[in-house]
């Protein structure tokens, strides 16, 4: 999508990156697909990335917990 906005000069365009559910931890979504993702994400080359919510799940059958510090390594 293009963006406009007065507070931002359109001779310097700003790229952003958004990715969020990644529900790490399910049985599609380990932190090797997670790294997949990241890596796809910097492949971008944006200004600004922005991370949503929903990385950990809960009560998911067949997943695992994976530890908030594990998926923070990976997305660091």
């Amino acid at each position: 999508y293009d963006l406009v906005s007065a507070k931002w000069p359109q001779a310097q365009p700003l790229r952003m990156a958004v990715a969020g559910d990644f529900h790490i931890g399910c049985p599609q979504m380990g932190l090797e697909s997670l790294a997949t993702v990241v890596d796809k994400i910097n492949a971008l080359n944006a200004d600004i990335i922005l991370l949503l919510g929903d990385y950990l799940i809960g009560g998911v059958l067949l997943g695992k917990y994976i530890a908030p510090e594990s998926i923070a390594d990976v997305l660091s």
